[in-house]
């Protein structure tokens, strides 16, 4: 009779494995530990020199068509959609009494011998990520809104009786991750995890382990007190943890916010400084880097996420390209029929086989230059002139009388307000030019390139906002801190919140840079005529329309000519941006959304992306540009 042990990894999460494996053995040198290898074997690989007992390869799993499921799912989608396989796969073998599944980034503390013996009562063992409500405003939004958009239990553990209940929820649980394991919090699912909210009401041999000793981490922090020391024990709640889940460790949000929930606990800080050590004594500097195999077509190319979701949502390409990585023949490679046919999968014709070209918003760029702003003018709008594809479609907002210090070209309207502030020329403006969708960029502000059509593209996906704006650099401080009205709360939620394909919402927006939409406008106008930027958001708010941070782009902000001080070339020159911009993006390249390699060919001088959402910014982008 045996206990059995998995995780799930792709071939740079091997020196997590290890760790994990290591704690097992160090208490349990008796219990079965396997590791899934969704990706390809390495060929330095030697299952003598693991601390596994056994490597499973997605070709032991049963997979009706492989290379077609894998295509379906990104990293993170395929690691965790592989798990009800793999639990099938190990109930099966001969003596197997349980099953318990441990995401590769959980250390081992002390014995698991309590938490085996809840399976005397009960089939399925679920760690909720919350056992106590939270009482503070921040923690709300950090960790239960968190939840309940991520699912209630975290399924970095899960343990499985070898019993008749047990075998019903595994094929249940197989069958639901076979064909709905994606990361599509608007639809309802999160990967594997939702789908754990239904056990309670499905099987009733269940048990919820509220020890605090259980699945640590930070979004349970603040009502969990750590003490203790890795020499004599760490305690939470003055129970022996049993295992430390270390979610978010490579991106720096675990750090972000152990920052500011365990801030006072010393023997987290001792832990992590011991997990850190242990990961690269296991290879992690020189594994981290080894590229997803799945990540690619077999030419090399990158694979993108529209494209996996294009082609699991059509059952016609599934049965044209039953290989959907095969390039070989031009007339039988998806890759091929995509470059022919890239277009927005939801606005299919009813009843055609056409696809229908993606809708362009309609809108125009207006440069607002209030007096006091006169001196960044010229900057704005040169700017503006050289990286906004609609450039037929600008206008130049200010008084009459700073015009003769200004180089104005012939195809840039002039609109003259003898107005002294800002807001009241933004609300003159919407005002005016209500039939349209309305982009400001206020003058000291400098955009990327395509910035316009970035954040159009923005609204065209978030059907339901009011305003989409950039992050911008003076948002941050020399630490990489977000400041101003978002502040540092923000910024972890934007990391703790990525989820693709929603961009995140914000209670506030950068006015000085912001896309309107001229729908939304129009009703809020009718609580209030007069929309400056305060009643513009508080109108969104009152009418429940979304307020969207666009953080696939960013602007910077220059000084004045006038000044003889040089000008930044671009926000990273002050690294601080750049911090920012690194942490969001490996926190997403961490949870296998964004390839790193993507995010590194799409970063330029004049382009800055913190996302790039899978390469459906540029995509969409690209189509517009070089459409007849």
């Amino acid at each position: 009779m045996a206990t059995h042990i998995y995780t799930s990894v792709a071939a740079n999460y091997l020196p997590k494995a290890r760790v994990l494996a290591n704690g097992i053995k160090k208490f349990h040198p008796d219990f079965v530990f396997h590791v899934v290898l969704c990706d390809a074997v390495p060929a330095w690989f030697s299952l003598d020199q693991e601390p596994f007992d056994s490597l499973i390869v997605l070709a032991d799993l049963g997979l009706e068509n492989p290379p077609q499921w894998i295509f379906k799912h990104t990293l993170v989608e395929l690691s965790t959609g592989v798990k009800g396989f793999a639990l099938e796969k190990l109930l099966a073998l001969p003596g197997c009494t349980e099953v318990l599944y441990f995401d590769p980034d959980i250390v081992i503390l002390s014995p698991l011998t309590r938490l085996l013996a809840e399976f005397a009562n009960a089939s399925i063992l679920l760690t909720p990520h919350l056992a106590e409500p939270e009482i503070a405003t921040g923690a709300i939004l950090d960790n239960e809104l968190s939840v309940l958009r991520h699912g209630i239990y975290n399924l970095g553990f899960i343990g499985i009786k070898n019993s008749p209940e047990g075998g019903r929820f595994a094929s249940w649980w197989t069958a639901r991750l076979n064909h709905f394991c994606y990361e599509d919090i608007p639809g309802g699912i999160f990967t594997d995890q939702r789908w754990a909210d239904l056990v309670p009401a499905y099987f009733a041999e269940h048990k919820i382990l509220r020890n605090p000793g259980y699945n640590v981490c930070t979004w349970n922090l603040t009502n969990r007190t750590v003490t203790g020391s890795l020499a004599d024990g760490l305690l939470a709640n003055g129970e022996p943890i049993a295992f430390y889940h270390f979610s978010g460790f490579d991106s720096g949000a675990q750090r972000g916010m152990l920052d500011k929930y365990g801030q006072s606990m010393h023997a987290l800080y001792e832990l992590r400084e011991w997990y850190t050590a242990e990961c690269e004594r296991m290879g992690q500097t020189e594994l981290a880097g080894i590229p997803w195999a799945y990540g690619f077509f077999d030419n090399g190319e990158p694979v993108v996420n529209p494209q996996r979701r294009l082609y699991r949502e059509r059952a016609d390409l599934q049965a044209g390209f039953p290989n959907p990585y095969s390039t070989l023949d031009a007339d039988r490679s998806y890759l091929h029929w995509f470059r022919l046919n890239s277009y927005d999968a939801s606005e299919l014709q009813n009843g055609s086989e056409q696809p229908k070209p993606i809708d362009t918003p309609d809108y125009r760029v207006f440069v607002i230059a209030a007096p006091g702003d006169a001196p960044f003018a010229q900057d704005t709008l040169d700017a503006v002139l050289q990286r906004t594809v609609r450039s037929d479609q600008i206008f130049f907002v200010s008084s009459p009388a700073i015009l003769p210090q200004l180089a104005i070209p012939a195809s840039t309207t002039h609109v003259g307000l003898e107005l002294s502030r800002y807001d009241d020329l933004f609300a003159a403006v919407l005002d005016r030019f209500a039939d349209k969708d309305a982009l400001f960029i206020r003058a000291g502000a400098v955009p990327p390139d395509k910035w316009d059509l970035r954040l159009a593209w923005s609204s065209v996906r978030q059907p339901d906002i009011a305003t989409v704006s950039p992050l911008d650099d003076r948002l941050v401080d020399k630490s990489g801190r977000l400041r101003s009205s978002y502040g540092q709360d923000f910024l972890d939620r934007l990391c703790y919140w990525y989820s693709h394909p929603a961009d995140v919402e914000t209670g506030s927006f950068s006015h000085d840079c912001v896309y309107v939409r001229a729908a939304a406008a129009r009703e809020i106008a009718a609580l209030d005529k007069r929309l400056d930027p305060r009643r513009l958001l508080d109108g969104s708010v009152r009418l429940r329309y979304s307020n969207v941070l666009a953080t696939h782009i960013c602007v910077t902000w220059r000084r004045p000519r006038a000044t003889g001080e040089a000008i930044a070339s671009h926000p990273t020159d002050s690294g601080a941006l750049a911090r920012v911009r690194d942490r969001i993006r490996g926190y997403a390249s961490d949870k296998g959304v964004v390839p790193p390699f993507v995010a590194q060919r799409m970063t330029g001088p004049n382009l800055h992306i913190l996302h790039d959402w899978g390469g459906g910014v540029e995509n969409w982008v690209e189509h517009y540009c070089n459409a007849d």
